[in-house]
């Protein structure tokens, strides 16, 4: 955990250097150097990560409010598929996850925790499509739901 000593404002670039060593079996010493740009976020929001010929797209997703919440995730698995393994759906709320006739996992809820951000994956049955979302008039193959 980082806490400034100064008031941070939108569009601010901030630094964190760190820095950890070891003296036992062996001296040893690793450093990094991680910049972030601070956005001001004004309400829940999703978009769609994605390239043409990627066999992946990534959902990423912000909760702002002080309270977590559930998230239900709509898609047709002829167009995308959760990746099974992850956190998101690994964590659903227990008897939300719906399939298709095929067995594929077309809808599911989880909870997402306060002040929190999460990206998932999907992998894409088409992998020359670019989903990124939003771009232009295209509508989300995703369908997010606070519930």
């Amino acid at each position: 955990m980082v806490t400034p000593k100064t008031q941070i404002e939108q569009n601010d670039i901030i630094t964190i250097r760190i820095k950890a060593s070891t003296q036992e079996p062996y001296q040893k010493e690793i450093s990094c150097e991680i910049s972030l740009r601070i956005q001001q976020v004004l309400a829940n929001s999703y978009e769609i990560e994605d390239v043409a010929n990627r066999n992946y797209l990534i959902l990423k997703m912000v909760n702002i409010h002080e309270t977590g919440g559930n998230v239900s995730l709509q898609f047709n698995p002829n167009v995308v598929r959760i990746d099974l393994n992850d956190e998101a759906y690994l964590n659903r709320v227990e008897g939300s996850e719906e399939v298709n006739g095929d067995g594929y996992v077309e809808k599911f809820t989880f909870t997402m925790d306060k002040e929190s951000a999460k990206n998932i994956k999907f992998y894409k049955v088409d992998m020359s499509q670019d989903y990124t979302y939003p771009l232009g008039d295209a509508t989300s193959v995703i369908t997010v739901n606070d519930e």
